[in-house]
């Protein structure tokens, strides 16, 4: 009975990979639809065209759901326990979200309190599971163009082409997400599709050489710390979050150790971007457990709408000297 109960669980997950990649809602799926859904940037053209006809056992040209089912469940292995919770997951939370939208008007503040600590948790750890499938995405990506590269080239080709496939893989997991047609692509996505058919040739049909580059091997190198910070906040609290701003920002260029800050709010957006220099990881790491950061931190924590997206950068001193 439990065994049955999974698989009606994972086939209703397959239920919906098919109705996000039959875009013309025909109940079948054509080698275009496949092509355009199933596509990864690894398997060619060939390699697709050979899965669909070895998914196709009706020998129809078309996919049904119970084919695409079939197919997928003799490779499922270990992600069958995952498939067989993830509806249970999307149901809790859904019941979750349900139960708080009637409820939170009129709880008490420290219910108030806890439900909006228990949602932030919630997305911190379901995004900390997507970026590990994401490491794990990217290192077989990586590992695929490795295989397939003709020739050397510089790192900084490889860092673009990274870049590539990951805004690539981005724009592809929004267009599997909706049932737009197929046919009814933007110029948005052509344009997408021809930077990535670049950056492609970039990687690897171009040979780049290498160029020695005269260094200062001393020990005594300082590195600056570039920091770029995101807050998407409530509009309700605009004024709140200017207020703790303006506090931050006094604090913040008292500081010797910050070299720069930089303060970008676009009215009506609920967007604030802080773009911050530190002169060391070292000085950096002191101001993030100061009295300051941790006030300001504490301020925000009840007008985000999702958590803080934080970025950093380290670069030489000696370049910055010279900028």
């Amino acid at each position: 009975m439990a065994a049955h109960q999974a698989d009606d669980r994972s086939r209703s997950i397959f239920y919906d990979v098919f109705r996000r990649a039959d875009k013309n809602d025909d109940g079948a799926l054509s080698w275009e639809e496949f092509k355009a859904f199933f596509s990864d940037g690894v398997a060619s053209d060939e390699d697709l065209s050979k899965l669909f006809a070895e998914i196709d056992t009706h020998k129809t040209n078309n996919l049904d759901v119970g084919e695409l089912f079939e197919f997928f469940t003799q490779h499922l292995g270990p992600f069958s326990d995952v498939f067989n919770s993830l509806e249970g997951i999307g149901n809790s939370v859904t019941n979750a979200l349900m139960d708080c939208h009637s409820k939170y008007p009129s709880s008490m503040p420290t219910q108030q309190f806890s439900t909006r600590f228990l949602l932030r948790e919630v997305a911190r750890q379901l995004g900390f599971i997507q970026q590990h499938l994401e490491t794990a995405i990217e290192s077989i990506e990586e590992g695929e163009a490795q295989d397939r590269q003709e020739s050397h080239y510089v790192e900084v080709a490889q860092a673009i082409g990274k870049k590539s496939r990951q805004f690539t893989r981005k724009m592809k997991s929004y267009q599997q997400q909706t049932s737009f047609p197929a046919d009814s692509s933007s110029s948005i996505e052509r344009e997408v599709d021809r930077l990535a058919d670049l950056i492609d040739k970039l990687e690897g049909k171009i040979t780049l050489d290498f160029v020695e580059e005269v260094t200062d091997d001393s020990d005594n190198e300082q590195f600056v710390e570039l920091v770029c910070r995101k807050f998407v906040f409530d509009l309700k609290k605009d004024a709140d979050i200017r207020a703790f701003v303006k506090l931050y920002a006094e604090n913040i260029r008292a500081n010797c150790s910050c070299l720069g800050l930089s303060i970008y709010m676009n009215s009506g957006s609920g967007i604030l971007h802080l773009f911050e220099i530190w002169r060391s990881k070292i000085e950096l790491s002191s101001h993030l457990t100061s009295d300051a950061s941790r006030t300001f931190q504490r301020q925000l924590i009840d007008c985000l709408l999702q958590p803080e997206d934080y970025s950093k950068l380290s670069v030489p001193g000696s370049w910055w000297k010279k900028a």
